[in-house]
């Protein structure tokens, strides 16, 4: 008898042993737990609904309104709390979170457009699995606008902008209308949304990436205001390529 038990432990053993490779994330997960890679999932892959909470509207100076520049060097601001307008949507150095995902940024160039130098301005903070991420924005030569990013960003660090031409030349940092998904994804598998408990005519526009958890966004079709809450339904695909057979 005490050998049959001990037999069936060291079979549990084996088997918990196997669960945990099993449990090998099939795409960069970022806020839903892991995905088992069982033999159902590797057959057909598996479906995710996931929920974004009355998301603030996007705002051109959400986060700061305004940084002046220099026409004499490179300028490097640190977000604090205390530069924050409004109520923060991001978990800024210092302060606490009022929002449960990440969002895109904006810059805004503002003041006098013959003052305006082309170059880079650069964002820094970290995505939703606490990877250190940055994004660049191109200033365009005498323009003056807004400039909206791509990649989501989970807290904020500092922003740095190029030397201009003269004087008078303001950057405003806001947010923008793109949401993170929760994970990474080889094409565009949103199957479907709902704004309000509302199925949306119009699909939203997705974003994808298979490596960069930061670069799988959604905007819907319906803006958000801070009042509407937005489902979507993924669907995870056993594979990591839209081209090649190809395992995450």
């Amino acid at each position: 008898m005490r050998k049959v038990l001990a037999l069936l432990g060291l079979s549990l053993i084996v088997l918990m042993s196997a669960l945990g490779q099993l449990q090998a994330q099939s795409a960069q997960i970022g806020l839903i737990p892991p995905i088992f890679r069982d033999q159902e999932f590797m057959q057909s892959g598996k479906l995710v609904a996931w929920q974004f909470l009355n998301p603030a509207a996007a705002d051109t100076d959400y986060v700061h309104s305004t940084y002046g520049t220099s026409t004499s060097q490179d300028t490097s601001y640190a977000f604090t709390s205390a530069e924050v307008v409004g109520t923060a949507a991001f978990n800024v150095l210092g302060t606490s979170r009022t929002e449960t995902f990440s969002r895109n940024i904006t810059l805004t160039v503002s003041g006098t457009q013959a003052n305006v130098n082309g170059g880079t301005a650069t964002v820094y903070g970290t995505n939703v699995n606490g990877a250190a991420i940055s994004e660049d924005f191109t200033l365009v030569e005498n323009t003056l606008g807004t400039l909206t990013g791509s990649k989501a960003f989970y807290t904020l660090d500092s922003l740095a902008v190029n030397q201009q031409d003269g004087a008078n030349v303001m950057v405003s940092v806001g947010i923008g209308a793109k949401l993170q998904l929760p994970v990474t994804l080889p094409f565009n598998t949103v199957l479907h949304s709902w704004c309000a408990g509302t199925p949306e005519g119009t699909a939203p526009t997705v974003a994808t990436s298979a490596t960069a958890i930061e670069s799988n966004t959604i905007a819907f079709n319906t803006a958000p205001d801070g009042s509407k809450d937005y489902a979507i339904l993924i669907w995870i695909p056993p594979f990591g390529s839209a081209t090649a057979v190809s395992l995450w």
